[in-house]
C-alpha cells in the first residue's frame, strides 16, 4: 500500500517541460509538436507525463486562444508520437496516465497512443477506463472495446451503459433520436456503449437491461467476429408490447380481464364544454 502511495505522489509531482508550457503559451503548434519528438527521443518513457501535461493544457485553453485545426493537430499527432513508444515502462507510464491523471483528455490521449503502440494492451486499459468519472474518457473507452470482437467485454459495455443510462435518456432519444443524445457528453457515452453493444452482438436495443436480458438467453450461440453489421435485421421475438422489445426467456403476460377494466372515467367539465361547443347542444 505504501508503495503504492509513494508511486502516485512521484506521479503527481513530476515537473513540466519548460520548452512545452512556453509553447502552449504562446499557441505554437508546430514548436510544441517539436519538442514532443525531442522529448520522445532524449528520454522515451519519461516523456509521457509532460506530453500529456500539455496537450491537456491546449485542450483547457479558451476556444479563442487555439485555431481548432492546430488544436485537433496537437492532440492527434501527440498520439502518434507517443505510439512510437514501447516496452514495458512505456505501458506502465500509459496506464497510471489513464487512471491517474487528473484531467481527461490526459486521460483519452494515453488511450488512444496505446492503439498506436505495438506491445500495449489497450483492451485492459479501455476496460479499466469504462469506470471513468469523464464520459469523455467513457467514449473514447468503449468505441476501442466495440472494435474488439471479444465477447468477454460485452458485460462490462453493459454495465457501463447502465451507468450513464438516465431515467429520461431512452425517452429523449425516442423523440430526437441520435441528434438528441448527440448534445451531452454524458449521454453521448451511453450512446457509444450501446452503438459498440450493436457492433459485438449484431443487434441495437433500446436500454442496458434488454441487453442484459438478451445475452442472458443468447450467450452460447454468441460469435461476436461473426456479427455482419450488413445483414438484414432481424427480430429476435417478433413481439413488442407498447413500443418496448421483448426479449429473454420465460416471459409471461397478465392481462386484468375483471368486469372493473370496462369502466371508464366520467368526462371532465372541459370535455363537456368542447362536445357542447361542438355540438350546439346546450347553447341559450
Amino acid at each position: 500500500m505504501l508503495n503504492l502511495i509513494v508511486a502516485s505522489l512521484l506521479f503527481f509531482n513530476v515537473a513540466g517541460d519548460k520548452q512545452l508550457d512556453q509553447c502552449v503559451k504562446n499557441q505554437d503548434a508546430n514548436g510544441l509538436l517539436s519538442r514532443m519528438r525531442e522529448l520522445v527521443e532524449k528520454d522515451s518513457y519519461k516523456a509521457v507525463r509532460p506530453i500529456a501535461d500539455a496537450v491537456a493544457k491546449v485542450e483547457a485553453a479558451p476556444e479563442s486562444a487555439w485555431y481548432s485545426v492546430d488544436r485537433h493537430r496537437v492532440f492527434v499527432d501527440a498520439t502518434r508520437i507517443l505510439g512510437t513508444l514501447q516496452g514495458p515502462k512505456f505501458d506502465n507510464e500509459l496506464e497510471k496516465l489513464v487512471k491517474k491523471h487528473p484531467d481527461w483528455p490526459a486521460r483519452t490521449l494515453g488511450l488512444y497512443a496505446s492503439l498506436q503502440s505495438k506491445g500495449s494492451d489497450s483492451v485492459s486499459l479501455s476496460l479499466k477506463a469504462l469506470h471513468d468519472k469523464a464520459p469523455q474518457v467513457v467514449i473514447v473507452a468503449s468505441q476501442i472495446l466495440g472494435r474488439t470482437q471479444d465477447i468477454l467485454v460485452i458485460e462490462p459495455l453493459i454495465s457501463a451503459m447502465k451507468r450513464w443510462e438516465g431515467s429520461t435518456t431512452r425517452e429523449r432519444a425516442a423523440k430526437g433520436g441520435r441528434d438528441e443524445l448527440e448534445k451531452m457528453a454524458k449521454d453521448r457515452a451511453w450512446l457509444t456503449c450501446r452503438d459498440s453493444l450493436h457492433r459485438l452482438t449484431g443487434i441495437s436495443l433500446h436500454d442496458s437491461a434488454a441487453y442484459k436480458s438478451w445475452i442472458s438467453v443468447h450467450r452460447d450461440k454468441l460469435d461476436p467476429s461473426k456479427v455482419d453489421l450488413s445483414a438484414p435485421v432481424e427480430k429476435m421475438t417478433g413481439t413488442g408490447l407498447f413500443g418496448l422489445d421483448i426479449t429473454g426467456k420465460n416471459i409471461a403476460f397478465i392481462i386484468d380481464i375483471s368486469g372493473s377494466m370496462m369502466a371508464t372515467d366520467p368526462p371532465s367539465d372541459e370535455q363537456l364544454k368542447k362536445v357542447s361547443r361542438s355540438t350546439g347542444v346546450g347553447e341559450s
